[in-house]
């Protein structure tokens, strides 16, 4: 039984590794920032708000969930989405 695991290893890697040879993997690309701004406040002490477009320009059907910084989560569509 020992002997069936790195044989199941090596396996799955060749399978893969084929996998992403054939094209089947998709076309994994950086995400690109469009625009971006920093909202400084005016008043001490307030916190500073960054806004960031981001796009996938890659084939692979991928669509952002929701974002988290520190304490703070951001919804799918953003902080002024409908319905929010």
């Amino acid at each position: 039984m020992a002997a069936l695991a790195p044989l199941a290893v090596a396996a799955t890697l060749v399978l893969l590794t084929a996998w992403s040879a054939a094209g089947r993997a998709g076309r994994g690309a950086p995400v690109a920032a469009l625009d971006a701004k920093v909202m400084v406040p005016a008043a001490p002490g307030a916190p500073t708000a960054a806004l960031v477009v981001l796009r996938n320009p890659g084939d692979i059907l991928e669509r952002l969930t929701g974002a988290r910084w520190g304490a703070v989560s951001v919804p799918p569509g953003g902080l002024g989405a409908p319905g929010r």
